[in-house]
């Protein structure tokens, strides 16, 4: 922990925090500093800001740029920026800044910095990032929904990782984020361990040079900030820079500020539109075929489903008829599925093999080579199998196993334990081998998926896969129309 103070010890010419505030909330425009030209993805404001000794960066600045002056050392423009786009305005501390431990090992603290004659606040431009931290600063209320701190980093992680993301939305909303010119506090550090707080940033120095790289390419979809915060979080999580919590969580926080009637910014421009700086240097080579996907949402599929239960197969077809996607609901009980039998799209097929429709009647059936074969030979040449581009399996999940010798995409998606039925150890480990066959294959492409952080979890023990998660809002047996509407989680 560290403890804050306005200590009288710091050199003279220092700011008042009231006189900040002031100054901003009754002009109409501001006057700041802006760094010329930068055109670069990242921006290291500690030299400009009057660090006594370089190299010199705060805590959070990818590796790869601490000891490039072209980070920092850029011409500096004055412009006048409306006083309510400010959003985040944050101040360097004297005697223990916020460095991190590589800082603190390799570079003389504490430190002073240098009292400049400039007054003019350093506001960052749109494309550029820089680290802030959670302690000397200063959120206007347009930007009171960027104050949620992940949960599922270290603590020397989690307010980095916020001001990355907080500064990406900024941009979608045209809110500015910048430096005070001067710091207004003291920081009288508590005793840490250098060694302690190496390790517990390890994710600060191993993953910022790609979040950045990622932010500055990230385009979110969504009309609102809620959705566009929400469907960022999500992408975070399945890179591996947060964990699943945090995405439950931030979506907690979002419908508590709608609850609370806080009134979010509106986006005031397409980030397909804002200027991308160019990329920072190379890291380690990763493979990265992210972005050159085509992602064709208005192409229609077929989907098959023959789980058990009626509930499951209820959810499936409402939820891909609402996305104008086709489904073989094949049961031998119609009545069971007749709430959505009628929707567009959706079919009842009771052409069934013996296997599906008096073998394996119940997830307590041992599945046999045999069966598979024997389901196989059945359906081979069945027009309706011809035309199904993916099987859907939910209850049981591990029913999949039967449609694997089509060569065609496996949707597995559990709505209970993912190896429900299979009973024996034996069958439990080839259903493991299974689905590992089924991840780490491309062509065609399946997905293993998790409707819960419970089930990602437990999947993730057995099988070591990194599910995804589609988490899913269901009245399991409800019949009634307006539970069928697929929602949003």
């Amino acid at each position: 922990m560290t403890t804050i103070s306005s200590s009288t010890a710091a050199p003279t010419n220092s700011l008042s925090l009231d006189g900040v505030i002031d100054a901003i909330t009754n002009s109409e425009t501001v006057d700041v500093l802006e760094p010329s030209d930068h055109g670069l993805q990242v921006y290291n404001p500690y030299p400009v800001l009057g660090a006594p000794t370089l190299p010199s960066w705060p805590r959070g600045v990818p590796l790869e740029v601490i000891k490039k002056p072209e980070y920092s050392n850029t011409t500096l423009k004055e412009i006048k920026v409306p006083s309510k786009s400010f959003g985040v305005l944050q101040s360097l501390a004297d005697y223990q800044p916020d460095v991190d431990a590589i800082f603190r090992i390799t570079q003389p603290v504490p430190l002073w910095f240098k009292r400049l004659e400039e007054n003019r606040h350093l506001m960052l431009p749109t494309g550029v990032l820089t680290p802030y931290n959670a302690q000397a600063t200063l959120h206007f209320k347009s930007s009171f929904f960027a104050l949620f701190l992940p949960l599922t980093v270290h603590s020397r992680v989690s307010d980095i990782w916020r001001s990355y993301i907080a500064q990406r939305l900024f941009w979608d909303v045209g809110i500015k984020f910048g430096f005070m010119p001067r710091p207004i506090v003291v920081q009288d550090r508590n005793p840490h361990s250098n060694l302690g707080d190496l390790d517990a940033e390890r994710d600060l120095y191993m993953k910022s040079h790609k979040l950045v790289e990622f932010l500055n390419e990230w385009t979110g979809k969504g009309s609102t900030l809620v959705e566009r915060m929400e469907e960022l979080y999500i992408a975070l999580y399945e890179r591996d820079y947060l964990g699943l919590a945090d995405v439950e969580f931030v979506q907690l926080w979002l419908k508590s500020l709608l609850d609370s009637g806080y009134e979010f910014p509106s986006v005031v421009d397409s980030p397909a539109v804002i200027s991308r700086p160019v990329a920072m240097p190379a890291a380690a080579e990763e493979d990265d075929d992210e972005g050159n996907e085509s992602c064709e949402m208005d192409k229609s599929l077929t989907f098959w489903t023959s789980d058990l239960h009626s509930s499951s197969c209820v959810d499936v077809a409402s939820t891909l008829s609402h996305l104008k996607q086709n489904v073989i609901v094949a049961r031998r009980n119609e009545r069971e599925t007749s709430p959505v039998i009628d929707m567009k799209g959706v079919t009842a097929y009771t052409e069934l093999s013996d296997v599906i429709g008096k073998e394996y009647i119940t997830h307590k059936t041992i599945l046999t080579e045999d069966m598979v074969q024997r389901n196989f030979e059945f359906y081979k040449k069945n027009p309706k199998i011809a035309s199904v581009d993916a099987f859907v399996c939910s209850f049981p999940a591990a029913m999949c196993e039967l449609w694997m010798p089509f060569d065609k995409t496996i949707v597995f998606l559990p709505c209970h334990q993912y190896n429900l039925g299979r009973c024996s150890e034996k069958e439990w480990e080839r259903l493991d081998e299974h689905l590992r066959a089924l991840a780490s294959m491309d062509s065609p492409k399946h997905i293993i998926a998790a409707a819960e952080a419970y089930d990602y979890e437990y999947l993730r023990h057995y099988t070591g896969i990194k599910a995804a998660t589609l988490t899913a809002k269901v009245r399991w047996g409800s019949f009634h129309q307006e539970y069928l509407q697929p929602s949003k989680g």
